[in-house]
């Protein structure tokens, strides 16, 4: 997906020099505009609301014969038939904004997930060995790279290595198992702009089950008041940001065009 979300770079990525909360508001109003106009022109919008307008009345109905069981069983299933109707209609817009959708979540994935690794900060990195491996692991760094940490550990589940860093640039790391040569390269990118590299690379190699470059996640509401104090609004990344408005702007949307 991310390469197929790639071909938006060349539009979306000078986006990249905002803060990603606005980056992600402007992407969630560009998606919920294409997706609301795609839903109106493919639907058949007089049925709908006719549709809407039929389950209503059945909804009242409903209140008024909450005493007869019968009569309300009866208004319930007409009005399991107008859902089942409307969800129908409502169905064929999926096939034509599945795409565009998919193409945008792949974007945001692939440049608002983590916080960058920045010049001359330290970061660590965490590997996951197969079951039984008794070797010696090393971890071989370029020259423009520094590290607080043993080079060579011995073999466990779980190794890591801690106080990485370096000037920017984008490096390759080599893991080693000593005792059979195999070696592993997980790259990395170091800047100041809103860049990384896939930070998880899973293997299926004798030794090596799993290579994780430890980023933060990001996240967009930090710093913006009010909103980053709010726990669970606070602690969202990019999708749980991009739900958020695109529920906000697909509703102001529907009520400002009218839609069923």
């Amino acid at each position: 997906m991310s390469g197929m979300s790639s071909i938006l770079n060349p539009v979306l990525n000078p986006l990249l020099n905002l803060n990603p909360f606005w980056v992600i508001f402007i992407v969630s109003i560009i998606v919920s505009i294409i997706t609301t106009l795609i839903y109106k022109y493919t639907t058949d919008q007089k049925k709908l609301k006719e549709l809407k307008k039929e389950t209503k009345s059945c909804q009242e109905k409903l209140k008024l014969n909450s005493s007869n069981p019968e009569k309300s069983l009866q208004i319930q299933g007409e009005m399991m038939k107008l859902n089942v109707e409307y969800m129908k209609s409502s169905f064929k817009p999926m096939f034509f904004t599945i795409i565009p959708v998919l193409l945008f979540f792949g974007w945001l994935g692939a440049n608002l997930a983590f916080i960058p690794l920045q010049p001359d900060v330290p970061f660590s990195i965490n590997v996951t060995l197969m079951e039984n491996v008794q070797a010696e692991i090393s971890l071989i760094l370029p020259s423009e790279l520094s590290m607080n940490d043993e080079e060579t550990k011995t073999a466990q589940i779980n190794l890591g290595w801690q106080g990485i860093k370096g000037p920017a640039g984008q490096y390759d790391l080599i893991l080693k198992n000593e005792e059979t040569q195999e070696e592993q390269i997980i790259s990395v990118l170091i800047t100041e702009e809103q860049k990384y590299l896939d930070p998880l690379k899973e293997l299926k190699s004798p030794t090596f089950k799993k290579i994780v470059v430890n980023q933060q996640k990001l996240l967009p509401f930090k710093g913006i008041v009010l909103l980053e104090n709010i726990f669970w609004i606070g602690n969202f990344g990019w999708l749980g940001a991009y739900i958020l408005f695109s529920l906000i702007f697909s509703t102001l949307l529907r009520k400002l065009l009218k839609i069923a």
